[in-house]
């Protein structure tokens, strides 16, 4: 038997594990008790459900975080949307009995305790995923991985009993370094994955939990960044990797993480980190203590003129780093370095330094203990491999081993063997909000705000676009009928009273004040025929029948349509209810013109 067909005859003996991609787990913790879920994920789940019509969706939510009128929204939401509502403290709690889980429930429950003393819901979330009631429901997925199953079985054969987004790049002729990630997980076999959600869950709760204090040993980060210094000595030589560490930026985050966690709790050192940059004068401080500099006595502006000629130390030695600036900063990254040093005003420069910190470190601080870091740690003892161990050990537990990273699709994510050229480019989406949410930072939820305006402003601007449809097919009506009259009318005599026969039928379907989505959908076949969509060359009568196609999709994703699936130009409430027509607050009510 030829080689090639030995290998693929022993991958598919080797697949044992039937996955079900069609049940899908989302989990919203809201940090507003009266809104269960914002206006873009209550836009994003509507527009899975109307993707993936015959998908179970399963919303899992903290009923102790929400008031008696969110939990009633909830409730009309899922049953419009054919959702099913999973409380945490009802449906979750209750049913985790294992001695790790009850750990974890710990962790969870000090977190959503104490959102205003370093408390994280994304820790919260990060930590329900793998709770035996949650992760038994289907396949999790942040709010920003677009899903889409309609082209895959009802199974889908697989090697391993739990599936991440995980890919790899090279970093040197054969070895590649793995990137793995929690946006996207599946436990396709709990009873055989169990030793592997073990660990995760003790690693979880082991880097959420109090850490050694000074003398005491190791905390978890400096145990992370011994194990990635000798492992990057492996690769390069000892100084070369001693120089990488200290001149990387994200090796700098860790090191300061590292001496902050002695004796806390991870939510301890972000309350630590919140507060230490909450202004100027606070983060100044702390700058001149972690270089050994005095300020009892200074002024305050003596005090951050000190730190922000520390800090630009700091930036200028990122901006010296010559070729290993290659190796160590995108291209947009070495950009926003430049533009940071080129501030003159101390004030200013502090305050970039200090929002630059805080979110890095906060970030870093969920990733490391409860997020993709964590999950590293727990199942891989390196970050570099083999080509040829990832390919056989590493690589099944991949979605993109199997093809279906096209149907949970995540901007955060690398493929298997992708080109340093490839991740360089993504490490160049800097912006927040870009690749993903980010919605438990500020910065996260500053560019939630902007995205959900644009939303808002479609919403209201929807009931003037069909308006505006209704006048174009009008007008294409009155063209056809004046080429019927022209001198070649005999042309196309038939296709064109197709067109205009369907054209009259589509007006149908507004009325004075609304426009029928459901009713154009259910008569949209009868519009794409031959006759209709016969043309010389593109089809204005197919082209129109398109357009009114998208506007009705995006309005039923946009949530503009009412109970019967009409958009309906009145007043309705803006966006609380699972019913949104939005109207501009600047501009007149929009009406159809009968």
């Amino acid at each position: 038997m030829p080689a090639i067909y030995s290998y693929y005859f022993i991958r598919c003996f080797i697949m044992a594990y039937n996955f079900n991609p069609h049940r899908h787990v989302k989990i919203w913790l809201s940090k507003d008790k009266d809104i269960f879920l914002n206006l873009e994920n209550r836009i994003r789940l509507v527009k899975m459900r109307d993707i993936n019509p015959a998908d179970e969706i399963y919303f899992v939510y903290d009923s102790s975080l929400l008031s008696p009128k969110a939990l009633e929204e909830l409730e009309s939401f899922c049953a419009k949307y054919g959702i099913f509502a999973k409380d945490v403290q009802k449906d979750v709690i209750p049913r985790c009995h294992s001695e790790e889980e009850k750990k974890l429930i710990e962790i969870y429950e000090d977190e959503i305790s104490h959102l205003e003393d370093g408390g994280n819901l994304a820790v919260g979330s990060d930590i329900l995923r793998w709770l035996k009631p949650v992760y038994e429901l289907g396949t999790y997925t942040d709010f920003d991985v677009h899903v889409d199953t309609g082209k895959l079985p009802e199974t889908v054969s697989v090697e391993k009993p739990l599936l991440f987004s995980l890919g790899s790049y090279a970093v040197k002729s054969d070895v590649e370094n793995i990137c793995i990630n929690n946006d996207t997980i599946a436990v396709v076999d709990s009873q055989e994955a169990l030793s592997d959600i073990q660990k995760i869950q003790k690693f979880i709760y082991a880097r959420c939990s109090k850490q050694p204090r000074y003398g005491y040993g190791k905390n978890f980060i400096e145990r992370f960044i011994s194990t990635s210094r000798d492992r990057l000595s492996e690769l390069f030589s000892p100084s070369l990797a001693e120089m990488i560490l200290d001149l990387d930026p994200n090796s700098k985050v860790l090191t300061i993480l590292a001496n902050i966690s002695k004796g806390k709790t991870a939510r301890e050192v972000r309350k630590e980190v919140i507060d230490i940059t909450a202004n100027n004068l606070c983060f100044g401080k702390s700058v001149l203590s972690d270089n050994g500099r005095l300020h009892f006595g200074l002024a305050e502006h003596q005090v951050i003129t000190e730190a922000a000629n520390l800090q630009r130390t700091t930036v200028k030695q990122q901006l010296e780093l010559g070729w290993l600036s290659w190796l160590l900063l995108s291209k947009a990254q070495y950009k926003q370095i430049e533009a940071l040093a080129a501030i003159k005003d101390d004030n200013e420069f502090l305050t970039r330094m200090r929002e630059q910190n805080r979110m890095t470190i906060l970030k870093s601080s969920v990733v490391y203990t409860s997020g993709p870091g964590a999950l590293l740690s727990a199942l891989f003892d390196k970050l570099f491999y083999k080509k040829d161990t990832v390919n056989k050990e590493i690589m099944p537990f991949s979605f993109a081993c199997y093809g279906l990273e096209k149907a949970f699709v995540s901007e955060n994510s690398i493929s298997l063997h992708a080109a340093a050229k490839t991740v360089a480019t993504k490490m160049q989406n800097t912006e927040v909000g870009k690749s993903n949410d980010l919605s438990w930072l500020q910065e996260g939820q500053n560019a939630t705000a902007i995205r959900e305006q644009k939303i808002r402003e479609a919403q209201a601007h929807m009931p003037q676009d069909f308006h505006d449809m209704r006048e174009k097919i009008e007008a294409h009506i009155k063209k056809i009928q004046a080429d019927l009259d022209g001198c070649f009318g005999f042309y196309r005599h038939r296709e064109r009273h197709a067109k205009i026969h369907a054209l009259q039928s589509i007006i149908g379907h507004f009325q004075e004040h609304s426009f029928d989505v459901s009713a154009f959908n259910v008569a949209l076949k009868t519009y794409r025929t031959k006759d209709i969509s016969a043309s010389i060359g593109k089809s204005k009568t197919k082209e129109l029948i398109d357009e009114l196609e998208l506007f009705g999709q995006q309005a039923k994703h946009y949530m503009v349509t009412d109970e019967y699936g009409r958009v309906v130009a009145r007043q309705l409430p803006l966006p609380v209810g699972d019913n949104y027509l939005c109207r501009s607050p600047t501009k007149k009510l929009v009406t159809f013109s009968s």
